[in-house]
């Protein structure tokens, strides 16, 4: 699993993927996926930190935009080499 952060777009940031207000609860800006920060988790590691409050579990992102994050990251100069091959191996970045 790869974990990305999201941050509010301002022109000139990574534009690889735009997320828009009303496509998830917690977004209320046109935002941006922070390829640059993505990074390798797993299931347990992302529920001991939000145990221990070093992580705030937000909603489940609807699965179009989950998609399109996901269909993104080959488009991204950003994302870590690593984080790529992860989601390669799973199957997760689409055709791109």
């Amino acid at each position: 699993m790869v974990v990305v952060s999201l941050t509010s777009y301002h022109e000139g940031d990574d534009a690889s993927c735009i997320i828009e207000p009303g496509e998830h609860p917690f977004i209320r800006r046109r935002t941006t996926v922070l390829y640059q920060e993505a990074i390798p988790a797993s299931n347990d590691g992302l529920h001991t930190k939000a145990d221990h409050g070093e992580l705030i579990l937000q909603g489940r992102m609807r699965s179009d935009v989950l998609d399109r994050i996901r269909r993104a990251v080959m488009k991204s100069q950003y994302v870590p080499r690593q984080c790529k091959k992860i989601l390669t191996d799973q199957g997760l970045t689409g055709s791109s």
